[in-house]
């Protein structure tokens, strides 16, 4: 009886992860434009430099621009599978607790990378966007393990540098 009562208390105490239910970003963004690549270039250094982004890499010849790591904002589905916050860059799944019945996130304290890479093709300029190496942000705190796997990008901040290079 005391071993089925010590079973009982541990699997109250687990998380639960919930799943995420809507659909989100599994592959790079990409977007078409008529706008010239040395345009597309300008405008995506200058909505970095609006957006307070530090730029770690930028390599014209390869068409890269990769963003220093940098926090960002994120949030967590209701439970009919909304975004809390839409306008979130970043969204992740919840831990519930079925000991007190809260739910938190898997992660917090997020900090990611943003690879961009740009690329003429004929008359048009390809643009792919996507979110790398989230990982949770813990100042002073060693965690073995600090990626963020379950984390995807909402669409947000691509639908942000496809509207500025139009």
């Amino acid at each position: 009886m005391r071993k089925l009562l010590l079973l009982s208390l541990l699997a109250s105490c687990s998380y639960k992860t919930i799943p995420l239910k809507g659909s989100y970003l599994e592959k790079p963004y990409s977007i078409e434009t008529s706008t010239s690549s040395d345009k597309v270039w300008d405008k995506l250094i200058d909505l970095f430099a609006q957006k307070g982004l530090s730029i770690k890499i930028i390599d014209r010849a390869s068409g890269l621009i990769i963003s220093e790591r940098a926090a960002f904002g994120y949030t967590t589905e209701d439970k009919n599978g909304k975004l809390k916050d839409p306008t979130a860059f970043i969204v992740v799944p919840q831990m519930y607790n079925p000991g007190n019945r809260m739910t938190i996130p898997v992660c917090e304290n997020l900090v990611a990378e943003w690879n961009v890479r740009i690329k003429t093709q004929g008359d048009k300029t390809l643009i792919n966007v996507n979110v790398v190496n989230v990982v949770r942000n813990v100042s002073g705190v060693y965690l073995a393990n600090n990626s963020c796997p379950q984390a995807k990008s909402t669409g947000v901040f691509e639908r942000i540098i496809a509207d500025a290079i139009k």
